[in-house]
């Protein structure tokens, strides 16, 4: 199940978290290209879902993680 998704701002990334195993690695994000839907990267969120994704217009992504 995606918990997070965020589009770059020139629209050809996204940026997805996941919240359980099914899906993604637990507590990952990918950076998946929009046109071919191949994934370019996984970041490790140390097994805390990131639920708060943006994809500054640098292509930096920042992510949110945990209760708070």
């Amino acid at each position: 199940m995606v918990a997070s998704l965020a589009w770059s701002p020139d629209g050809r990334f996204l940026a997805l978290s996941d919240v359980d195993d099914e899906t993604l690695s637990k507590g990952g994000v990918e950076i998946v290209n929009a046109a071919t839907r191949a994934v370019v990267t996984r970041l490790d969120a140390g097994g805390v879902p990131a639920m708060n994704l943006t994809v500054l217009p640098t292509g930096i992504v920042v992510a949110a993680t945990g209760p708070t």
